[in-house]
């Protein structure tokens, strides 16, 4: 089953980054200049997932500041807690073999990117910022690529309402 961006149903559904973006390089990339390739990677397991919302609660993260942030550093989940929205577990859980469709994100959101490893997506960013021939930017792409690939958190309200949607038979899937 592919739950599609295409679908009129995905309006209502956001594709997000757990931690915010900015954060996540604030943490990788030090480690990866160092070549600290072992920590990288420990951080990207920690925090580096996606999550399904619904737009309003896109909206209230947005509201109480928290698009950019974090509350608490050590905490993936501090953004959620705070705005009082809950992470259910993965999109599998509701949908057995589902997978979200990833879309075109310029040309480095490819499936050679989304099908590296950990370690491989660290060296490849590492070599992005030591030869700086395109630096951060082109690092940060790799990175959101990759995410692209990775499975879903999903949120109680998101999840209530793609079931709804399929029970219905409105969710495109395939």
């Amino acid at each position: 089953m592919v739950i599609t961006k295409a679908s009129s149903i995905m309006r209502d559904i956001r594709r997000e980054h757990i931690v915010p973006m900015n954060v996540l390089e604030g943490k990788l990339f030090p480690l990866i200049e160092q070549g600290n390739l072992l920590e990288a990677e420990q951080i990207l397991i920690q925090f580096g997932d996606m999550a399904l919302i619904t737009r309003e609660e896109d909206e209230k993260l947005n509201q109480l500041g928290l698009r950019d942030t974090m509350p608490d550093p050590n905490d993936q989940n501090s953004r959620y807690s705070r705005a009082g929205i809950n992470l259910i577990g993965k999109v599998s859980t509701l949908f057995p073999n589902s997978k979200i469709n990833r879309g075109g994100r310029g040309r480095l959101c490819c499936r050679d990117i989304q099908k590296m490893n950990r370690i491989e997506l660290i060296r490849a960013i590492r070599y992005h910022l030591k030869h700086k021939v395109t630096g951060r930017p082109v690092a940060g792409e790799l990175l959101r690529s990759w995410q692209l690939g990775q499975d879903y958190f999903i949120s109680e309200e998101a999840g209530r309402f793609l079931m709804v949607q399929h029970q219905k038979g409105s969710l495109r899937v395939r």
